[in-house]
Parts: C-alpha cells; sequence; structure tokens
C-alpha cells in the first residue's frame, strides 16, 4: 500500500480507484496510507472500497473520515460489505466526514448490517439531513426492519434523494 500512496500522491490521471475485496481493513496502516494518499490526490472521482474489512479496526473509519473531510474530488463511494454496522464509531465517523464533505453524490453502505444498533441510523440520518451532496443512498442488505421511522423521516425531508432499499 505504501507505492500504491506514493503513485497517487502524484498522479493526475487516474479518476476510479477499485481496491474491491484486498482486506485493507486487517491492517490499519493500509487505510492511514490511503489517507495520506488521497489527502494530497485530487482526481480519484470513484473510490471502491468494498469488502475489505474496515469495520474491524476502528481507526480504519476515523482514516477515512480525516481523507473525505478533506478531499473534494470524490463523488462516489462503495463502502458496501465492510461490517459498518457493527460498532457504532464506524458510523459516527462517516458522520462527521458527510457533514464536511460536499463532492459525495453516491454512498453505498450496503451489505454492512447497520441496522443492528439503532445510534448507526441515527447518525446517518443526521449526515444526509445536513449534506446537500448525496443524491443516491444504496442500503440493500442492513437488516432494517425496525429503523423504518427513521428512514421515513430522512425521505420526507431529502424528497431529492434516492435510497435503495
Amino acid at each position: 500500500m505504501i507505492y500504491l500512496k506514493e503513485a497517487l500522491q502524484v498522479n493526475i490521471f487516474i479518476q476510479t480507484l477499485n481496491l474491491k475485496n484486498n482486506d485493507l481493513g486487517k491492517n490499519e496502516k493500509n487505510m492511514l496510507y490511503l489517507k495520506e494518499a488521497l489527502l494530497i490526490n485530487n482526481s480519484i472521482q470513484t473510490l471502491n472500497l468494498s469488502g475489505n474489512n474496515l469495520g474491524l479496526i476502528e481507526i480504519n473509519m476515523l482514516n477515512l473520515k480525516e481523507a473525505l473531510q478533506n478531499n473534494n474530488s470524490i463523488q462516489k463511494i462503495d463502502l458496501s460489505s465492510n461490517d459498518l454496522g457493527k460498532n457504532e464509531k464506524n458510523l459516527l465517523y462517516l458522520k462527521e466526514a458527510l457533514l464536511i464533505n460536499n463532492s459525495i453524490q453516491t454512498l453505498n453502505l450496503s451489505g454492512n448490517d447497520l441496522g443492528l444498533i439503532e445510534i448507526n441510523m441515527l447518525h446517518l440520518k443526521e449526515a444526509l439531513l445536513n449534506n446537500n451532496s448525496i443524491e443516491i443512498l444504496n442500503l440493500e442488505c442492513n437488516y432494517l426492519g425496525k429503523n423504518d421511522e427513521i428512514l421515513m423521516d430522512i425521505k420526507k425531508i431529502k424528497k431529492d434523494l434516492t435510497i435503495v432499499i
């Protein structure tokens, strides 16, 4: 990952970075290197981090938060299948990123078991109600049954937001 970090820091051509299914979350240095790259790189518009177990180590999402708070080129991010719903800090960090970031238009959080902890959905609600750039949110396969009321509140207020359930 350190070589990828160094390459991304000087690259101005790559617009899509697909790091899907690389188990980046098992070693906290991986997300640290990615954060350092994204703090400098302003060409990446699509970032796929799906299936990387980012929810395993809390610092992974903290590093991603810091990257997204300071990067305004990423428009589409895929965080699906990362076990984010098992620790409420993961969605807290994502909320904090989305409260500042104004470039992300598409956010994929499918397959993260977000409905397991109610506070996750409250963090997501606060982020969405205060973020004006997100247009599409994918929440498929998150066991959201008991959080229907929170989703309805979001849909009432954010009529232009497409939520895939």
